[in-house]
């Protein structure tokens, strides 16, 4: 259940309301008038609470005593009697939409810290916020009811689109960030490339100059620690509503389209693209000048080192279609055990 020293809820709220919000459907309508004021875990649910059931097991551990819960409509008849039931062909979604409404963002607080460096040149939008600790270079702007947080760094011509926000410890150069992006804590984004070339045994490498851009486009989120190179020539683009998870990092001029999901500590080489939709699990690594297509879905700790058609499935180093990875797997462990019967020995 949320704690209300860091969350603070706008409810009461009735069912009825949280029901259209969430596009779901009661199943009793006369559960409409019944006030929620919280979300909260299945087993641990209130009667002012609202929970989230997507599996029979869920319903199983769901308290007798919860207001209510958001399920499918197959599961609905397993919810107890006691508990008001929503149903929604998408329940996960539903809830994320009532949680949203039950637990709404703060308000900004228009107002520039006395502790704020910012440039007599940068232009903010009267409406921002910028926190103690930030730095504001030359040049740079700050749409209306964008939020820069403590320490964070701004730097010269950047742009941050309207409603962005931008946590503590951030430092961004070089890019240009549309409206409603979030960026969370610690995240570098516009430094350098990894751009270098052999010059020779005495001298060593030399730096290629990285002068490009990053161009985040409107609602993509950017996780803790995340880095994106700037293009060294182009740009570096996230696209629209892309999430990228904590610890990821963007080489430069990488091209991630539009709603792709990307888990930490994934690692994207120089010069490839990832299309629209398409997903890759934590530890994954893309070699660079790789193309994956659109929709599709990288298994964990893969490794990409040839481009993918739209709508692949793959899994394994080097990454290959799902059933064949499965295959490989199975053939090996058959290996490995007969291996060890002719040893003489179990297979461990």
């Amino acid at each position: 259940m949320p704690d209300s020293r860091f969350f603070s809820s706008r409810g009461p709220l009735s069912l009825a309301v949280l029901a259209e919000v969430g596009g779901a459907q009661l199943v009793r309508p006369d559960d409409g008038d019944r006030l929620i004021d919280t979300v909260s875990e299945g087993p641990t649910a209130t009667a002012d609470a609202l929970a989230y059931c997507a599996s029979k097991s869920a319903v199983r551990r769901l308290a007798v005593d919860a207001g209510a819960c958001v399920t499918t409509g197959v599961l609905a008849a397993e919810v107890p009697r006691s508990v008001a039931c929503l149903t929604a062909a998408n329940p996960r979604l539903a809830f994320a939409r009532i949680a949203a409404a039950l637990f709404p963002a703060l308000p900004l607080q228009p107002g520039v810290s006395e502790r704020a460096v910012v440039d007599p040149d940068a232009s903010l939008a009267q409406d921002c916020r910028i926190e103690a600790g930030a730095v504001i270079g030359a040049n740079a702007e700050v749409g209306a009811g964008a939020w820069v947080g403590p320490n964070s760094t701004i730097g010269p011509g950047v742009v941050l689109g309207p409603r962005t926000r931008v946590d503590a410890n951030v430092t961004i150069v070089c890019a240009v960030i549309g409206a409603d992006v979030r960026i969370h804590a610690g995240a570098r984004i516009g430094q350098d490339g990894f751009g270098f070339v052999l010059a020779s045994k005495d001298e060593g490498h030399v730096r290629v100059p990285q002068l490009g851009r990053v161009r985040i486009e409107d609602r993509a989120d950017i996780g803790a620690n995340t880095c994106i190179d700037r293009g060294a020539l182009g740009d570096t683009v996230i696209g629209e509503g892309a999430f990228l998870d904590n610890l990821v990092h963007v080489g430069h001029n990488v091209q991630v389209g539009p709603h792709v999901v990307l888990a930490g500590q994934c690692g994207i080489g120089g010069s490839s693209s990832i299309g629209a939709f398409s997903t890759a699990g934590g530890q994954v690594g893309i070699a660079d000048h790789i193309t994956v297509g659109h929709k599709c879905q990288i298994g964990g700790q893969a490794g990409v080192t040839r481009d993918l058609d739209d709508d692949a499935k793959v899994a394994g180093t080097p990454a290959v279609p799902v059933a064949r990875y499965l295959r490989q797997a199975v053939a090996l462990e058959r290996l490995a055990n007969r291996r060890g019967q002719a040893g003489g020995g179990a297979a461990s």
